[in-house]
């Protein structure tokens, strides 16, 4: 890269990935900035949450291995807790300093003299003259109040209020108002859950049917009875279908559709409570939505009620808003990013991409793993005139059986210990390309 450049990366966002990332570029010894919206340290836990989210996976299969979770934290810790566990990682592994929060990036873009220099223009709300870095990752999280709600629509007019669970804290203004929430993943299922307790009445509007899977089984957290996967997927499926039989029994037996995919085929959604809600009576469940008709609801078999409030939490489109779509950064397919292995802008250097994809496991090891892998593929970018999407392509060892590196971003849920391959097999072809380490 030009000798001029300012030799400094900046990384949008302090959550889990965007810390991870920081901590293997301070051990590097590479000089960084880190902005966050946020008025404080934590990402997706300290803003986006909603109140009474918790871990779906245990602390055990979440913290950090090298930095336990607090012995007094439950099995299962909560919003205030995470965030109050990912400030103390900030400060512990020195990267707290470089946080600089309420700052908003409204804009990334190649500097005007990118194409020989390399770098990045940063745009920041209030400050007129854009910051210049040599490299900048973005972990603004796709589940992030950053991230761009799906919106369904259907025929007719719902003359009551939509809402999306994006915006979702808490229930405390369903207080005497019937509720309908659309979606049955973790979150469709946990402001149900919330609405049962508060609303005159709650149902919960499911298209198809979903292989609940409880937290915990014989007392121990489900995360943590994980196999390597050596006996394969069928023992795994069989594993958790014997244990969802003994936890819950038939699902019609709750009123809830029999799902039509194999279990682990989808994204799990890990919830107890809310089959014990709709065995006490609290939640109804309901088909997908026909149409509108005033503050009525009509569902595809027939059924009509009246609602305040529908909670659309159908999912989220990965969305980023400092990419402006006049600028021509990314191409994008289904709304998907066409990335470079799902990390790299595939016509720039210098743009990264952290904590996409999913895992059916928890997060701490697996965020570790792709810190690590971003902080040395943007120390590699920075001091090598080679950039590191040409030295991938360019390794006899990268094209892993002609897979084509360049391709939509996917979303599917992976078991975690095929998560854990894939970031050993990639570190070991970082050591291959010489992308700089540091011992921890």
């Amino acid at each position: 890269m030009n000798n001029n450049a300012t030799k400094r990366h900046c990384i949008i966002g302090a959550g889990f990935s965007g810390l991870t990332t920081a901590r293997k570029l301070k051990e590097l010894g590479e000089s960084f900035d880190i902005l966050d919206a946020n008025s404080g340290i934590g990402g997706l836990w300290h803003t986006g949450a909603y109140d009474s989210a918790h871990l779906v996976s245990s602390k055990q299969d979440t913290q950090f291995k090298d930095f336990p979770m607090p012995e007094s934290y439950p099995s299962f810790p909560g919003k205030k807790q995470m965030q109050r566990y990912l400030q103390q990682y900030a400060e512990h592994f020195g990267m707290a300093e470089h946080v600089q929060l309420n700052t908003y990036v409204n804009r990334v873009r190649p500097a005007d003299d990118y194409d020989t220099t390399r770098e990045w223009f940063v745009e920041v709300e209030g400050e007129p003259t854009p910051r210049c870095y040599a490299t900048v990752a973005i972990a603004n999280g796709h589940l992030s109040g950053m991230s761009a709600p799906r919106k369904p629509t259907y025929p007719g007019e719902f003359t009551g209020e939509i809402r999306y669970a994006t915006a979702y804290r808490n229930a405390n203004d369903f207080a005497g108002k019937r509720i309908l929430v659309v979606g049955a993943g973790n979150t469709g299922c946990d402001i149900a859950v919330d609405s049962s307790r508060i609303a005159d009445y709650t149902a919960i509007s499911m298209r198809s049917g979903k292989h609940f899977i409880p937290k915990t089984f014989l007392g121990i957290p489900l995360s943590d009875l994980e196999g390597d996967g050596t006996l394969g997927d069928w023992f795994d499926r069989l594993a958790l279908r014997t244990i969802n039989w003994l936890s819950f029994g038939r699902y019609e037996r709750y009123g809830l559709p029999k799902p039509t995919h194999r279990i682990l085929d989808k994204h799990p959604t890990i919830n107890s409570q809310l089959l014990y809600q709709l065995q006490h009576g609290e939640i109804t469940v309901r088909r997908e939505i026909k149409q509108y008709d005033g503050n009525r609801v009509e569902f595809v078999d027939g059924t009509r009620e009246a609602f305040d409030i529908i909670m659309f939490a159908v999912g989220y489109d990965v969305s980023f808003p400092m990419l402006k779509p006049y600028d021509q950064i990314l191409v994008w397919e289904d709304r998907l990013p066409i990335l470079f292995m799902g990390m790299m802008a595939p016509n720039y250097r210098g743009l990264f991409f952290a904590g996409l994809g999913q895992a059916q496991s928890g997060g701490g090891p697996l965020f570790q793993g792709g810190g690590d892998i971003l902080g040395r593929m943007m120390a590699k970018e920075i001091r090598s005139d080679i950039g590191v999407m040409t030295l991938i392509r360019n390794h006899p060892e990268s094209s892993q059986a002609g897979r084509n590196l360049i391709e939509k971003l996917d979303m599917t849920s992976l078991k975690g210990h095929v998560v854990r391959t894939s970031i050993c097999n990639l570190l070991i072809l970082l050591d291959k390309i010489e992308c700089p380490d540091a011992p921890r």
